[in-house]
């Protein structure tokens, strides 16, 4: 993240006294910082903050502003030069914090009426910098930020990224005791073949099996043990199941089709013991099943049609990436979905550098499985080049769709997810439909304005967070064009902080929401679906798409409530469909008592299993969080909330 671009955001919206930029966005925490004797001090809880910005995504701290029940109120700092100076004297000792960050250029200070505030633009740190933790010992003081919050890591997720910083490249180790009898040798004839049709002339076809395996990274040798042996990229790449899953025992690759009615899945590969298991085989499969139905113009060159476009290379691109950047050590399987409309890309472990920071630094990479990227480049199934999120990024601009989502979550365990949409970000009879509600000011509009706008209408509402995964748009600029179709009166909004929710001027909130005669599954605006318990398969109005609801039967569906009880329950779900929450903070995004929340809504919610407990083993725990299970965000889908 760009701080310092972040920087000059908050300061403008300060200036500008629309505070509301404070309340919306992840990157922002607010201190008062008066120190105890009124004139300026650093509160502890800023080097929690520290540490959880510098764990994840970075952030800004603002100092000398004042919050009580979401109202920010500008306080300032009477010795702005002391606050410093305590500040860079604890960056700069160990037995305060690990690792100083900051420099001048990342201390600013601004004044409002008279008042001083100071702003601390925290940076991501490098992977060779985590964990950032107070005091000397990282556990126990080892923070993530997630939502407006900050949190403490358990000791397991520090061993994680202390693992990280260690390791440079984590699959060039050579495995005692493991040969090529471990390995599936159809798998390595099929590879072989590849290569030789693309590189015919290569030396590399010549070598027998164990040295063709050593050139390419499957094989290696120890000379300090003096050992020679398969790799684990060599393992991962070609090996049979049990041998794979003896060194990794997490380790699990699923790929799912959801394309027809089928209430679970149309078509799957996953680890059945039916076929190899190792990741060539499952590349391969993916590979040549993820592309089949695209509806994408072929590209021309020099008069010939070439078969394979940008759309084809992107989805290659994702595919290799999720499986050459997954830490196999972690506990989530790597899991390929295709829908209709969409691509969905998981793998276990957090990115070694943002999405962002790639976009920006074209060629800029830190692979986590070296030896695994170098096998795909050699068969051209990626470059090897840090361009791949690049890619992926172009071929889906080119085609007008929506930008590709990149995610992290580290709770309950770390994972990356990657979303392609295969839908326009404005179709036309949305267009058309905006005109004619809204005239001739629809047409004094810019297009990020527009975009916005048809993704309301859309959706019907929508939130700061969404708008910015869905459209790519920084959160801060997204504040800033909400606030000011709100002031042209095109856009409405209830509710606070990260909890706040958008939509139409002209929008009832009261006919957002089925009345209390209709079931809760029945589609929104789509009163000739079917109801009599098979699968329901809607027609969304705004996109021409049928969404099957994949298998939620009505007779599970939450029992028919009041329309309050209804829109709270599908707010909790989209909610904790970003990342789990604990009842405080679900509560606290929804202005609702905290009792009141866990008790009439969450518990239901889980009873009927479209929620779960993130640590069920200690449903009690003060730490416990809650997330949207697939049922609850199938249910979503089919309301066009989450999906």
């Amino acid at each position: 993240m760009n701080t310092h671009y972040l920087i000059n955001d908050i300061i403008n919206s300060i200036d500008s006294n629309h505070l509301d930029i404070l309340q919306e966005s992840i990157e922002i925490e607010c201190k008062l910082a008066t120190g105890k004797d009124g004139r300026g001090g650093l509160p502890s809880a800023f080097w929690e903050s520290y540490s959880a910005f510098a764990n994840t995504n970075g952030g800004v701290v603002v100092l000398g502003v004042k919050e009580k029940n979401g109202q920010f109120e500008v306080q300032g700092i009477v010795d702005v030069a002391k606050v410093k100076k305590e500040l860079f004297d604890n960056l700069n000792n160990k037995k305060k914090v690990s690792t100083n960050l900051l420099s001048d250029s990342d201390i600013h200070e601004w004044q409002i009426d008279d008042k001083t505030v100071m702003l601390v633009a925290v940076p991501r740190a490098k992977r060779t910098q985590q964990p950032v933790h107070l005091t000397e010992n990282p556990y126990g003081n080892t923070f993530i930020r997630q939502h407006e919050g900050d949190y403490r890591l358990d000791d397991d997720k520090v061993n994680l990224l202390i693992a990280e910083k260690q390791l440079e490249n984590r699959d060039d180790e050579v495995l005692e005791h493991y040969t090529l009898d471990d390995l599936d040798l159809t798998s390595v004839q099929d590879y072989r073949q590849i290569y030789t049709n693309l590189n015919p002339n290569s030396s590399f076809n010549s070598y027998d099996t164990q040295k063709f395996l050593q050139q390419i990274g499957a094989y290696g040798v120890n000379r300090s043990k003096k050992i020679g042996g398969i790799t684990k990229a060599g393992l991962l790449m070609f090996g049979q199941l049990s041998a794979i899953q003896d060194i990794f025992p997490n380790y699990f690759v699923d790929y799912r089709e959801h394309l027809n009615d089928n209430p679970r899945w149309s078509h799957r590969l996953a680890l059945d013991g039916n076929w190899s298991g190792n990741l060539f085989d499952f590349y391969r499969h993916v590979a040549y099943r993820l592309p089949q139905g695209l509806d994408v113009p072929f590209a021309l060159k020099d008069g010939i049609r070439q078969d394979e476009t940008p759309v084809h290379n992107a989805l290659r691109e994702a595919l290799v990436n999720c499986l050459i950047h997954a830490n196999y050590a972690d506990r989530m399987p790597i899991l390929v979905e295709k829908y209709e409309h969409e691509f969905c890309f998981s793998n276990p472990g957090t990115m070694r550098i943002s999405a962002q920071y790639a976009l920006e630094h074209t060629g800029s990479s830190d692979c986590r499985n070296r030896k695994l990227q170098q096998m795909f480049r050699l068969i051209k199934a990626c470059e090897q080049a840090g361009t791949g999120i690049q890619i992926i990024h172009d071929s889906w601009a080119e085609q007008h769709w929506q930008k590709p989502t990149f995610e992290e979550r580290r709770e309950p365990n770390h994972q990356t997810l990657v979303k392609l949409k295969i839908a326009s970000l404005y179709p036309q009879n949305i267009i058309n439909d905006l005109m004619i509600q809204f005239g001739h000011t629809f047409d004094t509009l810019n297009q990020d304005e527009r975009v916005v706008l048809a993704t309301i209408k859309m959706e019907t509402t929508s939130t700061n967070t969404r708008l910015q995964k869905l459209l790519g748009i920084h959160p801060t600029d997204i504040t800033k064009l909400l606030r000011q179709l709100i002031q042209k009166n095109m856009l409405q909004k209830s509710g606070k902080g990260t909890g706040t929710v958008y939509r139409l001027a002209d929008t009832n909130p009261t006919d957002l929401f089925s009345l209390s005669d209709t079931p809760l599954d029945a589609p929104i605006g789509t009163p000739n679906a079917k109801t009599d318990g098979s699968i329901i398969t809607t027609t969304n109005p705004n996109t021409g798409l049928n969404k099957p609801n994949a298998g939620v039967n009505p007779t599970d569906i939450l029992p028919t409530p009041l329309n309050v009880k209804q829109q709270t329950q599908e707010q909790i779900l989209s909610l904790c469909a970003e990342q789990p929450l604990s009842s405080a903070q679900i509560a606290h995004f929804l202005q609702k008592n905290k009792d009141g929340i866990r008790n009439r809504y969450i518990s239901e919610l889980v009873k009927r299993g479209f929620l779960a407990f993130s640590f069920p083993e200690s449903p009690n725990s003060k730490k416990q969080t809650y997330f949207t299970t697939e049922q609850g965000k199938l249910f979503l889908a089919q309301h066009d909330k989450y999906m």
